[in-house]
């Protein structure tokens, strides 16, 4: 993944299109937009591991796994608590100057 968004063209020319011809997969549209998109992709920084969001995936994968349900029902009532123990912690820790993050992602 980081390497896509390091050097999407260098990303697209040798690892994508290596899994395309080695899983027989057809050019349609989504591949075509998938390398148009990394042909424009450089320099994005790194993901990096967050420790306290991966336990929250972990263990929602843990307790939906066991109990044999899919979907993000029970994951975002997760998330808003574990959200607002994180959003203490940043305002705690979090200079002055910046601000906290308004949400994780636009789904949640």
């Amino acid at each position: 993944m980081n390497m896509a968004r390091h050097d999407g063209p260098l990303f697209a020319e040798t690892i994508l299109q290596s899994y395309i011809q080695e899983n027989n997969l057809e050019k349609s549209k989504y591949t075509k937009s998938l390398f148009r998109d990394l042909k424009r992709t450089t320099g994005v920084q790194p993901l990096q591991i967050e420790e306290d969001l991966t336990a929250v995936a972990q263990g929602h994968s843990n307790k939906t796994g066991k109990s044999g349900r899919v979907g993000h029902q029970s994951f975002n009532k997760l998330l808003n608590h574990s959200w607002g123990i994180l959003t203490t912690m940043w305002e705690r820790t979090a200079p002055t100057a910046m601000s906290r993050p308004s949400t994780l992602c636009s789904r949640c």
